[in-house]
């Protein structure tokens, strides 16, 4: 897995599309905080593992913000 630049936020979004949220599949047992990437409709971003971890299969929710933000 490789890492990417993180996305950030700007000041003038809108807070509806900063809370938005996409469901994530773990690729195998990765321990918490671990950093990894991810395509989401072509785009690249990085996530970071949630707290207590994941194991294979598990699927769990990383904030998202469209390339265009």
């Amino acid at each position: 897995m490789r890492l990417v630049a993180e996305v950030e936020k700007k000041a003038t979004t809108p807070k509806s599309i900063l809370k938005r949220r996409i469901k994530v599949r773990a690729p195998r047992d990765l321990e918490e905080g671990y950093l990894f990437s991810t395509v989401v409709k072509g785009s690249t971003i990085k996530s970071t593992i949630p707290k207590g971890g994941v194991k294979k299969g598990d699927i769990f929710t990383i904030p998202y913000i469209p390339k265009c933000m």
